[in-house]
């Protein structure tokens, strides 16, 4: 048995040198035994432990930083095989899937919003539910979850869901599978639904949305004008506080504990969006969000039934709140601003989760581009060329000298 670091490198003859050292060290000298060149090894700050078990197979487990309970572990594992009592957990599953399921919520629910990790372990327990709660994490074969995806698909779920239904799934199951849980998982394959939405509105169809909005209800207008202003998400408007504007800066900074990727995320005031928030400060409450009902905040479920009713009368059935997200976007980009700045603005995580916009940019490249246009259609063709356009013969092309020794 052994506690050690793992230290690797790649040399320069294609060669992975590794070595295994048991002291706290941040690098070691080793010999590549393919060319011999002498490397300095980076050792990686995990603890293995490692150890033979019965059945003469060598086992290891990557313990973490802790070098006192990698110890432990293998002091553990040393008596266990002394009195016999060993038993080799990745081999048996004693894990049922919702067990695995509230284990994995209980670790990782801290890192969402409370609401979102509820939200994701009801989510969750369904899955399991259907599966079967008391089916050991060993029998959810690949198998199994073809027939839960078959089930799913028959009810009417949108592909979409589905997959984000089996994505959280294979997340449970991986997870049991590190922690040794589980020796074998289903590789779980998830296509793409390619589901994405681009929705865009022109200027009149945004001023009719806006002017039909306010018939019906002047704070569902207010709340969507914003949405249109600023590209923020509907649960981001809603959480929209006083003490994050600074009008005097022309910026609002939305706190990590409202955006979906947990950042801050800082978005410049326009002119529409400046009046709009001089106007609700007239009717501000102490304590009370931008958009508040009484004083109270504000909900999406009062509001549903008025958007709804607000879309249908400007003719934009199946037109999404959401949309309205992607109607700011495709706005800025096609008055000059470039993918990167519109991506920060939105708060997207990756360059790449704004790449649905890509052909919005293309469009305003090639209009960019047009501005060189000067007219020129080049000369009129000289001779022949100008009266036969199809060159198939041509009397004086010099052939090419043949080669020394080669017939043709």
């Amino acid at each position: 048995m052994a506690v050690f670091r793992k230290g690797q490198k790649a040399c320069t003859c294609g060669c992975r040198v590794r070595r295994n050292v048991s002291r706290a060290v941040k690098t070691v000298k080793a010999t590549c035994p393919r060319c011999g060149a002498v490397l300095q090894l980076q050792v990686s700050t995990d603890w293995w432990v490692s150890w033979r078990d019965p059945a003469g197979k060598i086992r290891s487990d990557n313990v973490g930083p802790d070098r006192q309970a990698a110890m432990a572990i293998e002091g553990k594992i040393r008596t266990e095989l002394a009195e016999d009592r060993y038993l080799d957990r990745k081999a048996s599953c004693t894990t049922t899937l919702a067990e695995a399921v509230r284990g994995w919520c209980d670790e990782t629910g801290g890192r969402r919003k409370l609401y979102q990790a509820q939200k994701l372990q009801k989510l969750l327990e369904r899955i399991a539910a259907d599966i079967g709660p008391e089916t050991m994490l060993d029998k959810v074969t690949g198998a199994e979850v073809e027939k839960y995806r078959g089930r799913r698909l028959g009810k009417g779920i949108k592909p979409g869901s589905v997959a984000t239904e089996l994505a959280w799934l294979r997340a449970v199951l991986r997870w049991a599978h590190k922690r040794e849980l589980v020796a074998k998982i289903p590789e779980i394959k998830i296509p793409n639904p390619h589901n994405e939405r681009i929705a865009h509105l022109d200027k009149k169809q945004q001023r009719d949305l806006l002017a039909c909005c306010a018939e019906i209800s002047g704070l569902l207008a207010d709340v969507v004008a914003a949405a249109l202003f600023t590209g923020c998400r509907k649960g981001e408007l809603l959480a929209l506080r006083w003490e994050w504007i600074d009008l005097k800066a022309g910026r609002i900074t939305f706190p990590g504990e409202v955006t979906k990727n947990g950042r801050p995320k800082p978005i410049p005031i326009s002119g529409d969006m400046r009046a709009l928030l001089k106007r609700r400060m007239a009717q501000a409450s102490p304590g009370a969000p931008v958009f508040h009902r009484e004083g109270k905040p504000l909900s999406w479920s009062a509001l549903d039934r008025r958007w709804k009713d607000a879309r249908a009368r400007a003719g934009l059935k199946g037109f999404h709140f959401h949309d309205l997200r992607h109607v700011a976007a495709t706005t800025m980009l096609e008055n000059g601003t470039d993918l990167y700045t519109v991506s920060k603005i939105l708060g997207h995580a990756t360059l790449q989760m704004a790449a649905r916009y890509s052909h919005v940019a293309d469009d305003s490249l090639r209009r960019a581009v047009d501005c060189c246009n000067l007219g020129f259609e080049g000369p009129e063709p000289e001779g022949d060329a100008a009266g036969n356009s199809d060159c198939h013969a041509v009397d004086n092309v010099i052939p090419l000298p043949k080669k020394q020794g080669v017939r043709s």
